[in-house]
Protein backbone atom coordinates (compact mmCIF):
# COMPACT_ATOMS: atom_id res chain seq x y z
CA UNK A 1 0.00 0.00 0.00
CA UNK A 2 1.90 3.37 -1.41
CA UNK A 3 -0.42 5.41 1.49
CA UNK A 4 1.19 3.51 4.67
CA UNK A 5 5.05 3.57 2.71
CA UNK A 6 4.02 7.60 2.19
CA UNK A 7 3.16 7.50 5.90
CA UNK A 8 6.24 5.58 7.28
CA UNK A 9 8.55 7.36 5.21
CA UNK A 10 6.88 11.13 6.61
CA UNK A 11 7.03 9.99 10.20
CA UNK A 12 11.29 8.57 9.47
CA UNK A 13 11.81 11.85 7.91
CA UNK A 14 10.08 13.83 11.01
CA UNK A 15 11.96 11.48 13.28
CA UNK A 16 15.37 12.41 11.74
CA UNK A 17 14.47 15.92 12.01
CA UNK A 18 14.38 15.94 16.02
CA UNK A 19 17.67 13.94 16.19
CA UNK A 20 20.13 16.08 17.78
CA UNK A 21 24.00 15.90 17.76
CA UNK A 22 26.35 16.30 20.69
CA UNK A 23 25.51 19.58 21.64
CA UNK A 24 21.65 19.05 21.69
CA UNK A 25 21.32 20.86 17.93
CA UNK A 26 18.98 19.33 15.14
CA UNK A 27 19.14 19.55 11.92
CA UNK A 28 16.63 22.72 11.59
CA UNK A 29 19.40 24.61 14.29
CA UNK A 30 22.33 23.87 12.27
CA UNK A 31 20.40 25.23 9.16
CA UNK A 32 18.95 28.15 10.97
CA UNK A 33 22.21 28.61 12.23
CA UNK A 34 24.07 28.63 8.91
CA UNK A 35 21.58 30.70 7.09
CA UNK A 36 20.59 28.15 4.95
CA UNK A 37 16.62 29.15 4.30
CA UNK A 38 16.45 26.43 1.48
CA UNK A 39 16.73 24.21 3.65
CA UNK A 40 15.03 25.08 6.30
CA UNK A 41 11.85 25.53 4.25
CA UNK A 42 12.23 22.11 3.00
CA UNK A 43 12.69 20.30 6.29
CA UNK A 44 9.75 22.67 7.87
CA UNK A 45 7.55 20.78 5.64
CA UNK A 46 8.33 17.60 8.05
CA UNK A 47 7.94 19.31 10.97
CA UNK A 48 5.61 20.25 13.17
CA UNK A 49 5.74 23.13 15.84
CA UNK A 50 7.10 20.74 18.63
CA UNK A 51 10.23 19.52 16.80
CA UNK A 52 10.79 22.89 15.34
CA UNK A 53 10.97 24.69 18.76
CA UNK A 54 13.93 21.72 19.98
CA UNK A 55 16.60 24.02 21.88
CA UNK A 56 20.40 22.73 21.92
CA UNK A 57 22.23 22.73 25.18
CA UNK A 58 22.91 26.30 24.70
CA UNK A 59 19.47 27.46 25.46
CA UNK A 60 18.45 28.62 21.85
CA UNK A 61 16.59 27.00 19.71
CA UNK A 62 16.44 27.69 15.60
CA UNK A 63 14.93 30.46 15.97
CA UNK A 64 16.68 32.53 18.27
CA UNK A 65 19.93 31.31 16.52
CA UNK A 66 19.06 32.79 13.68
CA UNK A 67 17.64 35.91 15.41
CA UNK A 68 21.55 35.67 16.98
CA UNK A 69 23.18 35.44 13.53
CA UNK A 70 21.26 38.10 11.82
CA UNK A 71 19.65 35.34 8.87
CA UNK A 72 16.15 37.15 8.12
CA UNK A 73 15.64 34.65 4.93
CA UNK A 74 15.88 32.20 7.53
CA UNK A 75 13.44 33.93 10.08
CA UNK A 76 10.73 34.64 7.29
CA UNK A 77 10.53 30.65 6.60
CA UNK A 78 10.49 29.84 9.96
CA UNK A 79 7.56 32.37 10.82
CA UNK A 80 5.49 31.80 7.72
CA UNK A 81 5.18 28.19 8.98
CA UNK A 82 5.30 28.53 12.42
CA UNK A 83 4.32 32.25 13.34
CA UNK A 84 4.54 30.75 17.50
CA UNK A 85 8.37 30.08 17.12
CA UNK A 86 8.46 34.17 18.06
CA UNK A 87 7.05 33.46 21.42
Amino acid sequence: NSNTSSTSSSDAIGLLMSKTNHEGETPLYASAENGHAIVVREMLMHMDLQSASIAARNGYDPFHIAVRQGHLDVLKELLQVFPNLAM
